[in-house]
């Protein structure tokens, strides 16, 4: 079971929102971000990867039929034990407070909108005053489940940012080695580059729509060497990682 925080703890909440320009900058914070929800949010943390699971073991219509037949095996027992889900959720209940959710659901909002994956700025005063507001009030299931529902939601879409933007790191860095390349070999082999490079733009356009914002030197590069085949010379490649 969690301490609960002293009245000065639970009132705290970061009003410092971080501009992230450059896609390492971007990559390191969603990373920071997760983990920080991870540490400082670990019960929380619990149940959404209960609920990830139990969704993951209903995707297929045999699975969801063989998940039913079990359920239904285990009512004759009307007193077994609570599931590990309602398990993680009273611990929370007991350990929580509503302070907790409100910053909680104020953390991943700030940071969602920090990494714009969401439009929406939080506003400090508001979250400032609804704590104040529910000061000594006594955490409810529904408010906790409904707010579950918010973080789980909100960490899913940090997550895949994450994942992509780590995968859109790792493509730029390829494509940066094929423009150097295509800058040092002999002129008979840059046709191969030149192909590759293409090839390349084609996938970034689909694959990777921010991509021009994050990587404009490069993307300048890449298409001049297009353009110009097997006669444009390209000093950098202009990649930062």
């Amino acid at each position: 079971m969690q301490e609960h925080h002293t009245d000065t703890q639970e009132q705290h909440i970061n009003t410092n929102f971080i501009e992230c320009k450059s896609p390492q900058a971007k990559d390191k914070h969603a990373d920071k971000i997760l983990a920080s929800f991870e540490r400082d949010y670990s019960d929380i943390d619990t149940i959404i990867q209960l609920m990830d699971k139990e969704e993951a073991k209903l995707k297929t219509p045999q699975e969801a039929q063989e998940s039913q037949l079990q359920e239904e095996s285990t009512t004759i027992n009307i007193d077994r034990q609570k599931n590990e889900l309602d398990r993680a959720m009273d611990s929370v209940l007991n350990a929580r407070s509503v302070i907790d959710i409100i910053k909680a659901l104020y953390a991943i909002e700030k940071a969602m909108y920090e990494l714009k994956i969401a439009s929406n700025k939080p506003d400090p005063q508001t979250t400032q005053k609804d704590i104040e507001n529910n000061k000594g009030k006594p955490l409810t299931i529904d408010f906790l489940k409904t707010s579950i529902q918010k973080l789980r939601a909100g960490k899913k879409a940090i997550m895949e940012f994450s994942k992509h933007i780590k995968l859109e790191r790792a493509f730029a860095k390829e494509l940066g080695k094929d423009i150097t390349m295509h800058s040092l070999t002999t002129q008979n082999e840059k046709s191969t580059y030149e192909k590759r490079i293409n090839k390349k733009l084609t996938e970034a356009k689909e694959k990777f729509p921010d991509f021009q914002k994050h990587f404009p030197i490069m993307l300048k590069n890449a298409t001049a060497i297009i353009e110009s085949p097997t006669k444009t010379q390209v000093v950098s490649a202009g990649l930062h990682r």
